[in-house]
């Protein structure tokens, strides 16, 4: 699975990199005798600009709880940037 993913490295004062995006493939079984083509592959592509988020601490008497609070909020949030892109 890890070759599935592209780490990408922001470089310069800007927060933003181009991310390539690719078509849809699909596949079929041919016959032996059948002559396959060839078919450009056109990638467009999509800007992903990169968020810092925060969560300022506050005295608390239940620390588990306001560790599962920051749990759900940090993953909701990585889920909602995450389907921007999809």
């Amino acid at each position: 699975m890890r070759n599935l993913v592209k780490n990408y490295v922001i470089t310069g004062g800007g927060k933003a990199v181009e991310v390539p995006v690719y078509a849809q493939v699909s596949a079929n079984g041919v016959s032996e005798a059948t002559d396959l083509a060839n078919t450009a592959i056109n990638p467009t592509s999509v800007t992903i600009t990169a968020s810092e988020v925060g969560v300022n601490k506050m005295s608390s008497t239940n620390y588990k709880k306001f560790g599962e609070f920051l749990g759900t909020l940090f993953k909701t949030i990585r889920s909602q940037a995450l389907n921007v892109v999809a």
